[in-house]
């Protein structure tokens, strides 16, 4: 990985998002929607899903977000599960919108999701995941259920390289089936991400410098170890990164805070070196330590993404622009009757 280096640069820095906690995006939506005014008779629409995990809290916050982008006044209540919560909490949803978007739990049946929409006289997206096997044949006892009211299907998460298979066969045989393909939004690892203060916690770590900077988002997990390349080479591939390293490899240390690094997690329990300690402080970068091998470690990680939680606002803005790109909003607003809306944005697929 080369020789020791002291190295001066300036280094592109994660912006600072300041701490957040689960829930806090649909809070700051909620809030921000939260103005005096008569109710009045405004066009509600219900997210739901089929399945638990499918990305619906992260589709319905980045589809108010959107919506806000397009000029329109957004109210967004909190999730319910009961039909009875669900009219309470739009009765309680304040004036002068043009627009209220609810989120149903994901232990909906399909009767259930019926019954709250005809309660709420409100239009229904149902959003899908697009991971391996999905199939639209899955999705017909909710098209039956709710019938007129249901606008159409949003695949969420797609994996890489299916969009063929979408393309030529899943949303073909939505449309067989009666179903309208709203848009199909690909998986984004942003979205899968954690910050730097979930990954401590996971891994039982320590900061030794930086421990303000936890809200910081890591994406990709790299290994600190030798190869026939450059460290800053190597380590230069990936940005918002975590790198795991022995804390007596000052070497590797220092090549990887070389390349813009979200964090760096020292193993076998190591503090660093003076010169390590001073160079990631001036680079601003948070050093764990963990009293794990650097195996153990990565072992650990291996499940870090059943961790992850859409509660950081670089999550809301992605996923505002991902559904701006990939899902057709018009036809959204055309279903429930509403006009004037900016910028639409074609369904992909």
């Amino acid at each position: 990985m080369g020789g020791l280096t002291i190295r001066r640069r300036e280094t592109e820095q994660l912006p600072p998002v300041g701490r957040v906690h689960q829930g806090a995006v649909l809070s700051d939506i909620i809030r921000g929607s939260s103005q005096s005014g008569a109710l009045g008779t405004i066009p509600t629409l219900l997210i739901v899903s089929d399945q638990r995990g499918a990305g619906k809290t992260a589709f319905c916050a980045g589809l108010a977000a959107e919506m806000r982008r397009r000029g329109r006044s957004v109210s967004v209540p909190k999730p319910f599960g009961a039909v009875e919560a669900a009219v309470e909490a739009r009765d309680r949803a304040l004036g002068g919108r043009d627009l209220v978007v609810m989120e149903g739990s994901s232990a909906l049946s399909e009767a259930a999701a019926a019954q709250a929409a005809e309660a709420l006289d409100a239009s229904v997206v149902l959003v899908t995941s697009g991971h391996l096997g999905t199939d639209s044949s899955t999705l017909e006892a909710w098209r039956s259920a709710l019938d007129d009211r249901l606008l159409g299907v949003v695949v969420n998460g797609l994996t890489r390289y299916r969009g063929h298979d979408a393309l030529h066969r899943l949303t073909p045989q939505m449309r067989s089936q009666g179903l309208a393909p709203l848009g199909v939004i690909p998986e984004d690892r942003s979205l899968l991400s954690v910050t730097v203060g979930g990954l401590a916690s996971h891994l039982g770590g320590r900061f030794i410098l930086h421990d303000d900077e936890d809200s910081g988002l890591v994406e990709h997990i790299m290994i600190g170890c030798m190869g026939m390349d450059p460290g800053t080479l190597y380590f230069g591939l990936h940005r918002n990164k975590a790198v795991v390293v022995r804390g007596d490899r000052p070497d590797v240390q220092m090549a990887a805070l070389a390349t813009p690094t979200a964090c760096m997690v020292l193993t076998m329990g190591i503090p660093p070196i003076e010169y390590v300690l001073n160079e990631a402080d001036l680079e601003g970068v948070p050093l764990i330590v963990v009293d794990s091998g650097t195996l153990d470690t990565m072992d650990a990680l291996a499940t870090i993404q059943s961790g992850a939680r859409f509660d950081h606002p670089a999550k809301l803005e992605r996923m505002a622009d991902l559904v701006r790109r990939h899902v057709d909003l018009t036809a959204i607003e055309r279903g429930m009757g509403m006009t004037g809306g900016a910028d639409p944005a074609p369904a992909s697929g």
